[in-house]
């Protein structure tokens, strides 16, 4: 239960399973300047790759902000 609600807080997008998949990269690399996945958008806005965030030390504090470590915590209780 609680791991179809958390797919409505994340929507991940496969660029090797989509039939699409290289034209996504494509508009991806136009958007973002960057090659490389995964790449994090918050709120419609990209925020860096995945990899530059956890590094750095912004992933966790990035989706506490935005609210979605709260949301997940909700998930595990109910």
């Amino acid at each position: 239960m609680a791991l179809g609600k958390a797919k409505e807080l994340v929507s991940p997008i496969r660029c090797s399973s989509s039939g699409d998949g290289s034209e996504i990269q494509s508009v991806l690399t136009e958007w973002t300047g960057q090659q490389t996945l995964p790449n994090v958008f918050v709120g419609g806005n990209h925020i860096a790759t995945c990899w530059d965030l956890h590094k750095e030390g912004r992933l966790v504090p990035l989706l506490t902000e935005a609210g979605i470590v709260a949301k997940f915590q909700e998930l595990e209780i109910s």
